[in-house]
């Protein structure tokens, strides 16, 4: 008798979902191709990406090995656009024709997990429509990274009861903090059970790859052999880099030789930055990179004496855990993300937003004493290693996909072995 014919097991597709085009700038992009470089390497898991613009994923080599084609291009409705009419009326005409077309893609793709990353907004709607009208079984998670949740809290009523459906035919939804978590809780406490946390986590090179110097005349203004503090953040009114300025206009007095230098995404506050830079005298002592790419940025963690966040609000804060991984000492502002990543005292320093003062001060203890800010730097390297890696996350993310994730935890962790 003649042996059958095996047929090749199909693969579990992974959906992944953005709002946007996916470039090498931002903390969410750097989320989602981290996650989907683990996705790839199983042997069960294909994944796959969406973005609003069907993006040829040739232009990032870094995701050559990983994605087998573009999918489909989904229904995107941000909060910031659905108070107009035009935007509301356009999806929901669309609306009926995308929850056929995403449940062929679903089918077509044996998609098993849907995640949405970066969720304020409707979005959701056409998959939660899917699992509503057709036999598909599919796991929804909808991942939060800080913004979008502030979208959520000031939106209508009639939006939340909106996305209150959305939540109820979503499998989890995921905070990349507790605090970002409990934030989402606080507007929907009737899905409590279904918020969680998985913390977001740090590339391997930044743990293995060598120490990185600048090369002569790399940049313009030859940074090299400068003792400088460093700043990493987009140019928006959140990251606090005016008050940040304001610290190092008073440092300078005791410490007239060093320098600052802030890296970010060019925004709505970059004019009014370099503006107050201008106004304090300070322009020949603070250098701003606004293009930096992820590959260039180690050499920035490897040169500086000290990092410093002075953020109003951070959701996690992935800028002080690379600083953390690189074995720099980290000062930074009380934020919901930093304060689950830096143990005051211990892997660093904790100082109240809006208050150049204490930051200065902060900077100035660290850089007086620097047994001190040794100390701290070898503990945050330690902590940052075995809390935040993205192994840790991904395993996380397969147990909520599996539907293995362990009752009545928030963490992924059961309870036993929180106890250890």
């Amino acid at each position: 008798m003649a042996n059958k014919r095996t047929v090749p097991k199909l693969k579990m597709g992974w959906l992944f979902i953005l709002p946007w085009i996916v470039d090498n700038i931002g903390g969410v992009n750097r989320v989602v191709l981290e996650l989907c470089t683990y996705c790839g390497k199983e042997k069960e898991y294909l994944p796959y990406l969406a973005t609003p613009t069907n993006q040829v994923y040739k232009e990032l080599p870094m995701l050559n090995h990983v994605f087998q084609s573009v999918v489909f291009k989904p229904l995107i409705l941000s909060l910031d656009t659905s108070n107009n009419i035009k935007h509301i009326l356009f999806f929901l005409l669309r609306l009926p024709y995308e929850i056929v077309k995403s449940g062929w893609v679903v089918k077509k793709l044996n998609i098993k997990t849907v995640n949405f990353h970066y969720v304020g907004g409707l979005s959701p709607l056409t998959f939660a429509m899917i699992k509503m009208f057709f036999p598909l079984k599919f796991r929804m998670i909808l991942s939060f990274h800080g913004s979008d949740v502030l979208s959520l809290e000031k939106c209508s009523k009639l939006e939340k009861k909106i996305f209150g459906f959305i939540l109820s035919k979503t499998d989890y939804a995921v905070g990349c903090s507790k605090g970002i978590s409990c934030q989402i809780k606080a507007i929907f406490p009737k899905y409590e059970k279904k918020i969680v946390f998985v913390h977001n986590g740090i590339s391997e090179h930044f743990f293995f790859s060598k120490f990185e110097n600048f090369k002569k005349k790399e940049f313009a203004d030859g940074i090299q052999g400068k003792k400088f503090i460093l700043s990493i953040g987009a140019f928006i009114h959140i990251k606090g880099h005016d008050i940040l300025i304001k610290a190092f206009s008073i440092l300078k007095k005791s410490h007239p030789d060093l320098f600052l230098i802030i890296v970010g995404k060019p925004a709505v506050e970059s004019k009014k930055i370099k503006q107050l830079i201008d106004s304090l005298e300070l322009d020949k002592s603070i250098y701003i990179y606004d293009m930096v790419l992820p590959d260039q940025i180690t050499k920035f963690y490897d040169n500086a004496s000290l990092f410093v966040s002075a953020s109003r609000y951070e959701s996690f804060g992935l800028v002080i855990a690379e600083a953390g991984a690189r074995g720099l000492p980290v000062i930074a502002t009380k934020t919901i993300g930093s304060e689950e990543i830096i143990e005051h005292s211990i892997s660093g320093l904790l100082v109240e937003k809006e208050n150049p003062e204490a930051l200065e001060k902060a900077i100035r203890f660290l850089l007086n004493n620097p047994e001190r800010a040794h100390f701290f730097a070898e503990n945050m390297r330690r902590r940052v290693s075995s809390h935040f890696r993205w192994e840790f996350a991904w395993e996380k993310y397969k147990l909520l996909a599996l539907n293995q994730w362990p009752e009545n935890s928030e963490s992924g962790i059961k309870s036993e072995e929180r106890s250890l």
